[in-house]
Formats: structure tokens, C-alpha cells, sequence
């Protein structure tokens, strides 16, 4: 049985944020950025952006998701797994 799994995409214009269980989308939400929160893939404004993921966090009611799948734009790509703290 496919797990429900968190996304969310930030790029220099909007972050996006997927639910889906398996290949099937079971949630699609984007809020817009503020031009300079970042560029280049680069995050210049992190409480902005934090503020941003936590507004789309309790809009989309996703309570205590502790596993999510971040990408964000750039030129180079790397992956690595951490913990953040609860925002």
C-alpha cells in the first residue's frame, strides 16, 4: 500500500506544495513569493519563506507530517536528508 507523501517546491517566484499517496495527487496548493525572498535558488529571506511554508502548512491542514520531500530550483542539484525543527 502507497504512503502519503508531503512536496513542496521553492522557487524564486512561488512555493508549491503536493500531497499524494502513491501516483495519484490528492492535494495541489501555491503561494506567491514576494520578488527578493529568493533568487537563484538562493533563500535571501528565511523567516519570509518560513512564514510562507507555515501559511501553506495550516491552509492545506497537514498537522504533524514529519517526513517531506523539499526541492529547490538552481543550477546544481545534490540531495541530502536532515531534520529541521518544528516550525
Amino acid at each position: 500500500m502507497a504512503k502519503r507523501q508531503v512536496s513542496l517546491y521553492i522557487d524564486d517566484a512561488a512555493i508549491e506544495l503536493m500531497v499524494s499517496k502513491g501516483r495519484e495527487a490528492l492535494k495541489w496548493s501555491t503561494v506567491a513569493l514576494e520578488p527578493g525572498m529568493v533568487k537563484g535558488g538562493v533563500i535571501q529571506d528565511q523567516v519570509g519563506v518560513a512564514a510562507k511554508i507555515r501559511e501553506l502548512w495550516q491552509a492545506e491542514k497537514l498537522g504533524g507530517n514529519k517526513k517531506v520531500v523539499v526541492g529547490v530550483s538552481g543550477t546544481n542539484c545534490l540531495y541530502q536528508l536532515i531534520t529541521l525543527p518544528e516550525l
